[in-house]
């Protein structure tokens, strides 16, 4: 038997999605439109079913096991930084592609690190309004901190930080903010069937420098996916915490060693 939840069109969707993956259900059918539920439900009844929201099979993880010593949790370390008001903005280029949680880890992942950062909602969606009642946030001056990080509806800070991350949300073309941010990361699908929607988006962006980021590839597919899209993307591993503050260090260190003060930056882990 085959489990296919149907969260089209929910706000709180990712929550669902982490909890349902948890134990195992990965045929999930997310999208809004007609023809994208349709070509959803074909992936879902297909043999080999959904793959995005799949785990590596437990003998691909014995093939590619790290030694005991690599499990081990590196100590996350602070660091000095030389920036002020940095503008991140991050967007997607497909519904449901990750960019409200790649913009909280991202975050998370910067105060970790002695940095401070807020988050800024600049989509259409209303996930921070949900994400403040779910976790019962108090206002603080202009902020409503969730998590350790500092959120806000609008784009009227009443404080400096290092860096301000915008959530854009989807889009098939760049926003005024996008283009106007110091540093773009684009998240979003690069399986076959969908490689098409990225490119769509990287044509649209083409004066632009923009960091790629590809999500939810099972890594049997990531070399794959790479030379068929024959872009520079680095693949992000999969998370479902916002505040998971020791993920994906590998994307986001690139965008922002420049920031930090010269002679740290060979310390990050």
């Amino acid at each position: 038997m085959r489990i296919i939840p149907i969260l089209s069109d929910m706000a709180n969707a990712d929550a669902y999605i982490g909890r349902l993956v948890d134990i195992g259900v990965t045929d999930i059918v997310t999208a809004d439109s007609m023809d994208g539920i349709r070509d959803e439900f074909a992936e879902c009844l297909s043999e080999d079913g959904m793959q995005r929201y799949k785990r590596p099979p437990e003998s691909f993880m014995e093939d590619t096991a790290l030694p005991p010593e690599a499990l081990i949790p590196k100590e996350i370390v602070k660091y000095r930084w030389d920036a002020r008001n940095v503008k991140i903005a991050i967007a997607g280029t497909q519904r449901r592609s990750g960019v409200t949680v790649t913009a909280f880890n991202l975050a998370a992942w910067l105060i970790a690190r002695g940095a401070s950062a807020c988050y800024v909602e600049a989509n259409t969606k209303q996930h921070l309004n949900w994400i403040v009642n779910i976790y019962d946030a108090e206002k603080d001056g202009e902020a409503y901190p969730v998590g350790g990080v500092d959120c806000y509806f609008t784009n009227e800070l009443d404080k400096d930080y290092n860096f301000i991350i915008y959530d854009c949300g989807e889009f098939k073309e760049p926003t005024t903010i996008f283009r106007e941010a110091d540093i773009r990361l684009l998240c979003g699908s690069i399986l076959p069937h969908e490689a098409k929607d990225y490119l769509q988006v990287l044509n649209a962006c083409k004066d632009m420098d923009i960091h790629k980021l590809g999500l939810c590839v099972p890594k049997p597919l990531q070399e794959f996916c790479r030379e068929s899209l024959n872009k520079e993307i680095l693949i992000a591993e999969s998370s479902h915490d916002l505040f998971e503050n020791n993920i994906n260090g590998h994307t986001y260190l690139p965008m922002v060693e420049r920031y930090t003060v010269k002679g740290l930056r060979n310390k990050f882990d």
